[in-house]
């Protein structure tokens, strides 16, 4: 669990699952910026998110919300708080920072990420899985095509952004730095209604296994008390 020298892992328990020990570490409080070339020049935003392990190092808790870019025509990238192979990417990022001495003592371990205000890239490592190459520590990018409809959800490549949005778009950084909070708060006044008029679950249901379509409210939502 520990950061040194240790990619992002894949798997592990439930964002929002209760503490294993009964005992949290302390929190830290991590900001991830996006920063986009557009043909208006350099849009960019960020969101701060709250991550806090337990003494047991197995139970985790993530509260926060997706980063969401103001683009040119009325875009908005949104960058979200899991990756295509894992949903628990976000309970992952004090791994990024790296420690000139990293401690034994975990508790010390956490107190001294939370004090670290270095700006780190998040790393885009990839892996392959079985004959297709994965990103495995970089999250899902997605915009709607229509704001008003959750079913208008698509992925897009971060490596390609010119692809969705047109020419002079490029994803010009993307990075963590540790921070004192708070937690950003208000992303679902800019989504689409996920209510039963809308047909989502229906329709989300009937996606099959796989889909990059398969985004929910809560990938873009996690924590309680931010709804």
């Amino acid at each position: 669990m520990l950061a040194s020298g240790t990619a992002i892992l894949i798997g592990g328990c439930d964002v929002n699952s209760p503490t294993m020990s009964g005992i949290w570490q302390e929190p830290y409080y991590a900001k991830l910026k996006v920063e986009v070339d557009t043909p208006e020049g350099v849009k960019s935003s960020h969101s701060v998110i709250e991550v806090k392990w337990d003494k047991a190092g197995r139970g985790f808790n993530v509260r926060g919300e997706a980063v969401a870019v103001d683009l040119p025509q009325g875009e908005t990238l949104f960058v979200l708080l899991r990756s295509p192979t894992s949903v628990d990417w976000a309970a992952y990022l004090h791994q990024i920072v790296k420690l000139e001495n990293s401690p034994e003592d975990q508790a010390l371990y956490y107190r001294q990420i939370a004090a670290n205000r270095a700006i780190w890239p998040i790393p885009r490592t990839k892996e392959v899985f079985g004959n297709k190459e994965v990103r495995d520590n970089y999250p899902y990018f997605v915009r709607f095509r229509g704001i008003r409809d959750p079913k208008s959800v698509e992925q897009v490549d971060p490596d390609d952004l010119e692809k969705t949005f047109g020419p002079g778009y490029k994803l010009k950084r993307f990075t963590l730095q540790m921070t004192d909070g708070p937690v950003t708060v208000g992303i679902e006044r800019r989504l689409p209604s996920y209510g039963k008029e809308t047909g989502f679950d229906d329709w989300y249901q009937a996606l099959p296994y796989g889909d990059p379509r398969a985004i929910a409210l809560s990938d873009f939502i996690k924590g309680e008390g931010l709804r």
